[in-house]
């Protein structure tokens, strides 16, 4: 799985002493452990069937549960909790 998610990847960042990363269809991973990657964006990703080339290409963030994910069109995601749930695309 994280071959995968490497060859979509634009962007990895330290937050909070772990690593998350951004790219493509809006995809968020946060890193918990070696080759353990969470996918946490629920409610940003694109839907299946979006042919829009969106994504994400810079992730920054205060802390664990203060990040922020922005892309290309004026396109930004936040990711308000620890687990991913309160996700919101604008």
């Amino acid at each position: 799985m994280a071959r995968n998610i490497m060859a979509i990847c634009v962007k990895l960042e330290e937050i909070a002493e772990r690593a998350f990363i951004v790219g493509m269809r809006r995809m968020v991973y946060r890193c918990d452990g070696v080759a353990m990657w969470t996918r946490i964006d629920q409610g940003v990703r694109c839907a299946e069937d979006d042919e829009s080339d969106a994504g994400f290409n810079s992730i920054h963030g205060f802390n664990e549960t203060d990040i922020y994910a922005v892309g290309g069109r004026e396109k930004y995601g936040i990711l308000t909790d620890q687990y991913g749930t309160n996700c919101k695309s604008y």
